[in-house]
């Protein structure tokens, strides 16, 4: 007998699903979590065009589960033997399979698009009619906060063997991402003119890190004994007229780094593959003149590329990418000053768009180390929508590409727990999640220490609404505004083996942090305002954590003289014998603030240190620090003269603590002894 052809074999198989009574129909994506109220009465329009990703699944993904495991195992005899393209084929589905998923498409009416080689995906483009009759659902228009965007109200399924073959689709929604920090210009000065910046004779004439009195203040609002008044004494931030953050000195010298420049490593033959949101055609520029101001090497053209994978972004620049982009490339290129920079732009800042690009950078081997921040958090997936970031991801660990991920800003406050909030894709096992700490915070004796990146703003005095530049009266204290590394357990994803030390059954995240300090600590870059032209600023946020600790692991990759991979497996193995990991705990003040606020004759209420932050439980830390903030420039309300209390390592259900902790993880990297860690492996256990 003949063996059949791959043609005859596909039509073989179409026509056993055609011959059965009825084709199953398998659920491949979730709705979105979103409470029904906010479903918007116009129906989108059935015509609008949509462009959809259907992932194939992985075969037998418990096998390559355990080929994972020991890629990453410095025992097996496959350690760091990365799967090339080939060793990786054996787990996709065949071209038979891939024709059925692409027949039940084409047989709705929609059009596919170039095909995948390593046969993990089919993209197809159609309108949101014919794609409600492909996957069997209705896609209704949704409102969240400011955003109006279209969602299937119903799950997605695909009939017969396609679906059978499905793992989940992307493109049902046009959720966009959320700015992965806020576009809030960091300290109580605003951003100044790269002029400026350049006349004023050095960096350290413009920037500062040693931003709080040596000293306790005390302010007073109102006219005592005439109410209302408050007085209140502690911490005080004043970095005079100087930015406060950190050069890229300071960042080096913060983590130990200079030991490994003066090694001669600079990132020589590493790519650094940056995921952004945006097309900004001054980065270059910025980024030099950055390098200008910190004394680094430029960037040249060289070794700098912008990709578009699926054609340049749709929409506008957002205020926060105008800021991001350059950051990220700034400091990547501070952190291995001679390696190649890859921009990676989606056409749009929503799921499938972002997954095809995260794919494409992995599938065309673009670099060893991709960065991006995270794109949304787990309360808005289901357990299917979220397996495309996942399987991608796993793909890059197989290969020996490490993918870092910021953590996310939202501390606990999506969930009020340490459990369920984190952010996506950083909750992957496959991902190296990267957190961040507030680095500058006096330590009592004189010097400067870190501590989480969790911050929290009490307002307590502001301007009254008829005189709004006079002088602030007190408000009784609350919490304005919080942020925060997104850390926790993932309800999604099971706790990996390189966690299994850990308590808990869930993914736990972060892995490792760094400087990302978002309220007053930051980093200094430079942007090109729209308006204002080239400015000097500091910014922060685990995105640029991500971004700093993958020029970090570039260096490691560099010393090692081949890919590492994976970061994190490696980070857990280095805190469990006590080498390469700084860990990071609690920092507290005996100078916090306190004082007295009195609204009414008859009241007046003390407020302690903890009690400017107290929320739903969990309490307050018993350590933290806190300080006094005049916001004399809006930066953190939207007209000037507020007074807070600003506090940092208040995270709610997330704690900084010896050992690894859900603010920090593990901890930072600690210079010459993380990079020879990850490169001699765990030759110490053999």
């Amino acid at each position: 007998m003949k063996p059949l052809t791959s043609s005859l074999l596909t039509a073989a198989l179409l026509s056993m699903a055609a011959a059965q009574p009825a084709a199953a129909q398998s659920i491949i994506s979730d709705t979105k979590p979103i409470d029904t109220t906010a479903l918007v009465a116009a129906a989108p329009n059935p015509a609008v065009p949509l462009t959809a990703t259907v992932w194939l699944k992985i075969k037998n993904r418990a096998a390559l589960e355990a080929a994972l495991e020991r890629l990453y195992d410095p025992s097996s005899a496959q350690y760091h033997q990365w799967m090339s393209a080939d060793a990786l084929a054996a787990y996709a589905p065949g071209a038979e399979e891939v024709a059925i998923v692409k027949e039940e498409l084409q047989s709705h009416g929609l059009t596919l698009l170039a095909d995948d080689p390593q046969r993990l995906s089919v993209r197809a483009r159609g309108t949101l009619a014919s794609m409600e009759s492909t996957f069997h659902t209705q896609i209704g228009t949704f409102r969240k906060g400011t955003q109006t965007f279209y969602a299937n109200r119903t799950p997605a399924t695909l009939s017969g063997p396609a679906g059978e073959l499905t793992l989940s689709v992307s493109g049902l929604d046009n959720l966009q991402m959320a700015p992965t920090a806020p576009h809030r210009p960091l300290g109580p000065q605003k951003a100044m003119a790269l002029s400026q910046a350049q006349a004023a004779g050095g960096i350290e004439q413009i920037l500062t890190d040693r931003c709080f009195l040596d000293q306790p203040r005390t302010v007073t609002f109102g006219s005592p004994p005439n109410l209302p008044y408050a007085t209140y004494t502690g911490n005080y931030f004043d970095p005079g007229s100087k930015l406060c953050g950190h050069s890229v000195a300071q960042i080096r010298a913060a983590y130990g780094m200079d030991a490994a420049y003066a090694r001669g490593l600079q990132g020589q033959g590493q790519t650094i593959v940056l995921i952004e949101f945006a097309d900004l055609p001054t980065v270059l520029s910025d980024v030099n003149a950055f390098s200008r101001l910190n004394d680094l090497p430029p960037l040249r053209e060289s070794q700098f590329e912008v990709v578009f994978p699926d054609g340049k972004p749709v929409i506008p620049a957002s205020a926060s990418s105008v800021r991001q982009i350059p950051a990220d490339v700034e400091w990547a290129h501070a952190m291995a000053p001679k390696a190649h920079v890859t921009v990676v732009i989606p056409s749009a800042p929503d799921d499938e768009d972002i997954q095809f690009a995260l794919y494409y950078a992995i599938s065309h081997h673009l670099g060893s180390i991709i960065s991006l921040g995270s794109v949304g958090d787990e309360p808005d997936y289901g357990p299917r929508s979220i397996q495309p970031y996942d399987q991608i991801i796993a793909l890059a660990a197989a290969s020996g590409i490490a993918v870092n991920v910021g953590a996310g800003e939202a501390s606990d406050f999506l969930v009020g727990s340490s459990v369920g909030g984190v952010g996506v894709p950083a909750d992957s096992p496959h991902a190296t999640a990267v957190g961040g700490t507030s680095l500058g915070i006096p330590d009592g004796r004189g010097g400067l220490t870190e501590t989480g990146y969790e911050e929290q703003l009490s307002e307590i005095a502001a301007p009254h609404f008829d005189t709004p530049v006079g002088p602030p009266e007190p408000v009784e204290p609350f919490v304005d505004q919080a942020i925060g590394t997104q850390g926790g357990e993932s309800l999604l994803f099971a706790k990996p083996a390189y966690q299994r030390s850990l308590q808990g059954s869930g993914r736990l995240m972060p892995d490792v942090s760094v400087s990302s300090g978002f309220g007053l600590l930051g980093q200094l870059f430079v942007f090109t305002d729209p308006v204002e032209g080239q400015q000097v600023g500091v910014w922060g946020g685990t995105q640029l954590a991500s971004t700093v600790f993958s020029g970090m692991w570039a260096l490691a990759n560099e010393h090692a003289h081949h890919r590492l991979g994976q970061a994190a497996p490696a980070i857990a193995h280095m805190a469990r014998k006590g080498k390469g990991i700084r860990d990071i705990v609690p920092v507290g003040s005996a100078t916090n603030p306190s004082g007295v606020y009195a609204p009414v004759i008859g009241q007046q209420s003390f407020w302690s240190p903890p009690s400017f932050f107290v929320g739903p439980p969990p309490p307050v830390p018993a350590q933290f620090f806190s300080a006094l903030v005049y916001d004399v420039n809006a930066q953190f309300i939207y007209s000037p003269n507020f007074w807070f209390v600003f506090g940092w390592g208040l995270g709610g259900a997330l704690t900084t603590a010896p050992g690894w902790d859900n603010m920090t993880g593990y901890g930072v990297p600690d210079g010459m002894a993380f990079i020879e860690a990850t490169a001699r492996g765990h030759e110490d256990d053999k």
